[in-house]
């Protein structure tokens, strides 16, 4: 299992009704008690069961729906569908669009709002099945917690904003790095490297033109360049490399942060934030999902549209 925090906890909460520790999948505080998610209810009442996500299976939040012991994410869910609603009993699918979180970790805002265009054409497949099964079918979106605390509003701007700045980028902060940044780092001396290799590739991915940035902007792309390469500007590296750039590329992390503050966006975090997240339903049940709730209540709620006697404490000590 991958190293997980606060998704772990957040997605416990949500697949089996129970608080516990951070970083830890489906089991108690003393992680010798597991949990039984609503999976599982769903798969022993006689439905079949699907856990869909467009990041690896064994990332926190699809793990804790099935853990006991790129086809865009649409595909997968129509297919998941197809393969699953023939059963009369019914059915329960956990679809998971995960490179949102990556993206917003990465306070990569042209990203994670593509990404969660993605999610929300899965969506659009579950909504398409349950059109034709209004009376026995119940959607549910949420999310287990926010990331990176993206807010529209930047001070630099004075608070305008101006989106299409974020529609000129091409790539992910991943991909440049993989396609650009690292070829380039691997190619050239870092005592011959020069930004100005790199800026008609910036240009190209992310729209920036570079005779339009501010001489701000322009003394913050140099210094994460030389950081990104690997010689030394000012002061040690290790006192404020996360704080700047959040243990990802330098350059690419500066990149992105331009992009955004040019298009009117901040952010407050390169992890996870307590800001409250929105649960939607639609369909069979969905009266039970307004107002505001803890987490393990979305289970709880579940269960209830299931109709499946749960046991709300724990559901095993082996």
């Amino acid at each position: 299992m991958k190293k997980t925090t606060l998704r772990a906890s957040a997605g416990t909460a949500i697949a089996s009704g129970n608080k516990n520790e951070s970083g830890v999948v489906n089991m108690d505080l003393t992680k010798t008690v597991k949990f039984k998610t609503i999976a599982e209810y769903a798969h022993e009442s006689g439905r079949k069961v699907g856990v869909i996500t467009s990041v690896s299976l064994d990332h926190a939040t699809p793990a804790c729906f099935y853990a006991k012991d790129d086809l865009a994410l649409a595909d997968y869910t129509r297919k998941a569908i197809e393969l699953l609603s023939d059963d009369p009993e019914g059915f329960f699918i956990m679809v998971e669009g995960g490179k949102v979180d990556w993206a917003c970790h990465a306070n990569d805002a042209a990203a994670s709002i593509m990404d969660t265009l993605a999610f929300d054409n899965a969506v659009s497949e579950a909504i398409a099945f349950a059109e034709k099964h209004p009376e026995d079918t119940l959607i549910v979106v949420t999310g287990d917690h926010e990331t990176g605390g993206m807010t529209l509003g930047f001070a630099g701007t004075k608070y305008s904003t101006a989106f299409d700045k974020i529609a000129a980028q091409k790539m992910s902060y991943v991909a440049f790095g993989d396609k650009v940044l690292t070829p380039y780092k691997k190619s050239v001396d870092k005592s011959k490297a020069k930004l100005d290799d790199l800026l008609p590739a910036i240009e190209d991915a992310f729209g920036l033109k570079y005779d339009s940035l501010t001489a701000l902007q322009k003394d913050e792309l140099a210094v994460a360049f030389q950081r990104s390469i690997g010689n030394e500007v000012g002061r040690p590296v290790q006192e404020d490399q996360y704080l700047l750039y959040g243990g990802y590329e330098p350059l690419t992390v500066k990149i992105t942060q331009i992009v955004n503050q040019n298009a009117g966006l901040g952010w407050t975090s390169y992890s996870h934030t307590g800001v409250p997240v929105t649960t939607f339903a639609r369909g069979a049940g969905q009266e039970l999902f307004a107002g505001y709730y803890d987490n393990t209540d979305i289970f709880r709620k579940l269960a209830s549209v299931l109709g499946v006697s749960v046991n709300t404490t724990v559901a095993s000590s082996k």
